[in-house]
């Protein structure tokens, strides 16, 4: 059975915050199902005073990456990041998670939720 999906509108400058809200509404049926909270902006990027979820997203990024990872103790995790390309001067790009979820529906549900938030978020 193929599934036609309509991805997200990435092409006109939106906040992170507004990517991260239509994707989770897009994907409520399979979060409640796997047990899943929905993305959220990244806790680890609170300790930068330069990142937010007000950010628009970028308008030069090399690839976009949504990933279950394997968690240890409470739960999987499903992580969507941007890698941005070097700026003037740099010779590395950058990594830049915009968006993280727990999930505790399993790994397999972990891998399920990736799998379509990529979809959704392709071009």
């Amino acid at each position: 059975m193929n599934q036609v999906v309509t991805p997200i509108d990435l092409e006109h400058p939106r906040t992170i915050r507004a990517v991260i809200e239509e994707l989770n509404e897009r994907m409520k049926p399979l979060l409640q199902s796997m047990e899943a909270e929905g993305f959220s902006w990244p806790w680890w990027n609170e300790k930068e005073p330069d990142h937010d979820d007000r950010m628009v997203m970028p308008k030069r990024w090399y690839y976009l990456s949504v990933y279950a990872v394997r968690g240890n103790s409470e739960a999987h995790c499903v992580h969507f990041d941007l890698i941005i390309p070097p700026l003037d001067g740099e010779r590395t790009c950058r990594l830049h998670t915009v968006g993280f979820m727990k999930v505790w529906g399993g790994w397999n549900a972990a891998f399920r939720i990736a799998n379509a938030a990529t979809l959704i978020l392709h071009e």
